[in-house]
């Protein structure tokens, strides 16, 4: 009876969706968590097919997902929410042979791929920006390495040398 008790408690207060499908991919149960993550209600789900919430794009991704959910996996599909916007999700699955079906957590992801965006936006942005300078730069230093302003002191041919391995390093990353 306790035991009972927390299996309702986790899955009614999860903020993860949790669900079931059955061997065609309809709904066979949803928790509440469906409501805040993706705007319906778990009964609006329930004998509908998954890819009905699922971006066109990544149908095949969750079909694929779910036909190899003979052991578990875990693969990121884009949900429709009820209102059109989107959302990323990470799907958790896993067979469940006593009744037949394929139980899946689905987690919001959405802020992580934001920032990933975001990430690798500011990294492409900061590495164009410093290419001309660093260019500018390594063009200068050729010059002082190839004598073009004279002759560089022992001192003077250490410090080049440090500065074009510094400037390679920035270029490379």
């Amino acid at each position: 009876r306790e035991a009972q008790r927390k299996e309702h408690a986790l899955l009614n207060k999860s903020a993860s969706l949790m669900c079931s499908l059955d061997t065609t991919g309809r709904f066979a149960s949803v928790n509440p968590a469906s409501l805040s993550i993706i705007g319906y209600e778990p009964d609006d789900l329930v004998g509908s097919h998954c890819a009905n919430i699922v971006a066109k794009g990544d149908v095949e991704i969750v079909h694929q997902g779910l036909q190899n959910a003979a052991s578990s996996t875990a693969f990121e599909a884009t949900i429709i929410r009820k209102d059109e916007s989107s959302v990323d999700t990470l799907w958790s699955v896993r067979p469940d042979q006593a009744s037949n079906s394929v139980l899946c957590v689905i987690h919001d992801v959405t802020e992580r791929k934001q920032s990933e965006r975001i990430r690798k936006e500011l990294i492409a942005l900061v590495t164009e920006e410093l290419q001309y300078p660093l260019n500018t730069i390594k063009s200068f230093l050729d010059d002082l390495n190839r004598d073009r302003f004279g002759d560089l002191s022992q001192q003077g041919k250490r410090l080049l040398s440090l500065a074009m391995r510094s400037v390679g390093r920035m270029s490379n990353l």
